[in-house]
């Protein structure tokens, strides 16, 4: 892939045309954009993103583990409550995973929760929790990356 070509006629004193061409390429895989992955895969990473943040997005809201996770959330030091947003951004953002036209926006922001998650379990010192974010934002972000952004098409009358 050429970056950029610069090429210079410059006539000599005799006549002849002289050309200096300066060409700079890059490796293919830094300059091309990511290719899509296969459709099936791409709706198996949705599938299986999905059911995985909606049930811990459950588990943060109802049942006897919210309370364990309003203990978490005091414990790291945010606001009393702020469980009930994450989870709420969980399940919303799962459920929107499987619509193709809010795949990628879900996927973003699920990535930035699983970012937030793992910067407050290193903060903590707590290695062992760092796993399943780590792995979870790292497919929200592979399937953000890959899910083409849908362009929105106006009907006129």
């Amino acid at each position: 892939m050429r970056i950029f070509e610069l090429t210079v006629h410059d006539k000599g004193c005799d006549g002849c045309e002289r050309s200096i061409a300066i060409a700079q390429t890059v490796n293919k895989f830094w300059g091309q954009p990511m290719r899509g992955l296969s459709h099936k895969v791409n709706w198996s990473i949705s599938i299986i993103l999905a059911l995985l943040f909606a049930a811990v997005g459950f588990s943060k809201i109802w049942g006897p583990s919210a309370t364990r996770w309003s203990a978490r959330f005091l414990n790291w030091g945010y606001p009393a409550g702020s469980q009930y947003v994450v989870g709420a951004v969980e399940i919303i953002g799962g459920l929107a995973l499987f619509l193709p036209r809010s795949r990628k926006p879900a996927a973003g922001c699920l990535a930035l929760v699983m970012a937030g998650a793992l910067c407050t379990h290193l903060i903590h010192g707590e290695l062992p929790r760092v796993v399943a974010p780590l792995i979870l934002g790292m497919l929200a972000l592979l399937l953000f990356f890959s899910t083409p952004a849908l362009k929105h098409q106006r009907t006129t009358p």
